[in-house]
């Protein structure tokens, strides 16, 4: 690992955030407005008949505004994975050089790369149960879902009529601006992430798929801050030092869950770590930094990020590359600790009573504190 790669995964998240911006964001206004111009037009939901017709429209403005701006997305995924597969070319050649290794790295054909994305899954672990689908399959999950949520607020307004709360249709349409503002953006943000995500891993195992030969194991990189997961520390204290031998990992590739930061690396032949450096960020030392977080979270429900080099809470620096997720975590303040973790686990962590490899089970579902006995 260098600051190429750091620099890749800052990419990434600026890509993200693009995609986000112009496609997804720009779909669920173009919906929002079918839906309110239906809702205006059929007036007070005073019959079955109007329900059915608004549900109607609601799939409709989804099919015509939300579905093409998601499959013009998945064109620059494609992209994506055609350029990961590249960036690791280069990223494989400066580590050849550096290490003086003797071997050589080639590009896969943009067909090749197209055709190995074609053929994945992913397979998302949450606490409610995995999810194994392809990518078309995840795309219309989200449509679906958006659609759902506009038509929930439909049919409370139906049922509200029949107990004698009739709604104005301006009141309904306020209430599906909320719900397209809020959980619609919020679910299109955690899609947009996986993908970039899925898309960028198919492009690097293409990559290894036509480089076979050089490649000695596949390492997971996850991201050290304190918004990373139960999943991927799991994973990460497991297999974040020397990964596992090629094409054989026991816990399948990122994304890991909805909106996964984890990349995956390799390690070619003649290589025994990562190299180098790897950015993170930790927790300032000292009260101050502790109660400056404390201000923070109190004033917002939204989870708390780095805000750049004048942060009074985080910091960020370069650190091994091949440092155990255990001693970057024990090397951080307590309050750290247990907002990564939470209070219970991050005291049992700390005491040397947790292991955290033992965050998830063997389908890398998260364990509550009463199944890892520490509640």
């Amino acid at each position: 690992m260098n600051e190429n790669l750091d620099r890749r995964t800052l990419k990434l998240i600026a890509t993200a955030n693009q995609l986000i911006k112009d496609y997804a964001y720009t779909g669920l206004d173009a919906t929002y407005k079918s839906v309110r111009a239906a809702i205006l037009d059929v007036g007070e939901i005073t019959s079955v008949k109007k329900l059915r017709q608004l549900e109607r429209a609601i799939q409709e403005a989804v099919k015509d505004n939300l579905a093409p701006k998601i499959d013009d997305m998945t064109g620059e995924l494609y992209d994506i994975s055609e350029l990961e597969a590249a960036f690791y070319v280069g990223l494989a050649n400066e580590a050849i050089k550096a290490d003086d290794l003797a071997v050589k790295v080639s590009t896969p054909a943009s067909e090749r790369v197209r055709r190995y994305v074609e053929g994945s899954v992913i397979k998302l672990n949450a606490k409610n149960g995995n999810t194994v689908v392809s990518w078309a399959e995840y795309a219309e999950m989200y449509e679906r879902s958006v659609s759902d949520k506009i038509k929930s607020v439909i049919r409370s307004a139906w049922l509200s009529q029949n107990q004698g709360d009739l709604q104005s249709p301006s009141a309904i349409v306020k209430q599906v601006k909320t719900i397209n503002d809020e959980i619609n953006r919020r679910n299109a943000e955690s899609m947009v992430r996986t993908a970039v995500n899925h898309f960028g891993t198919q492009g690097r195992l293409a990559f290894a798929d036509d480089n076979q030969d050089v490649i000695e194991r596949e390492v997971p990189i996850v991201t050290f801050d304190s918004r990373v997961s139960d999943t991927c520390i799991s994973i990460s204290a497991d297999y974040g030092q020397n990964g596992w031998p090629y094409g054989k990992s026991p816990v399948g590739y990122p994304p890991y869950h909805p909106k996964c930061r984890t990349q995956i690396g390799f390690l070619l032949k003649g290589q025994t770590e990562l190299f180098g450096t790897r950015q993170s960020v930790g927790g300032r030392k000292g009260e101050e930094a502790e109660e400056n977080f404390d201000k923070r979270q109190k004033r917002s429900d939204k989870v708390i990020k780095y805000s750049g080099k004048n942060d009074k809470a985080f910091k960020a620096q370069q650190i091994p590359a091949n440092t155990p997720i255990a001693k970057f975590l024990r090397d951080q303040p307590r309050w750290y600790v247990e907002e990564v973790l939470g209070k219970k686990k991050a005291d049992a962590f700390l005491n040397g009573e947790l292991s955290l490899g033992k965050l998830t089970d063997a389908d890398l579902k998260p364990r509550t504190v009463q199944q890892l006995g520490v509640d």
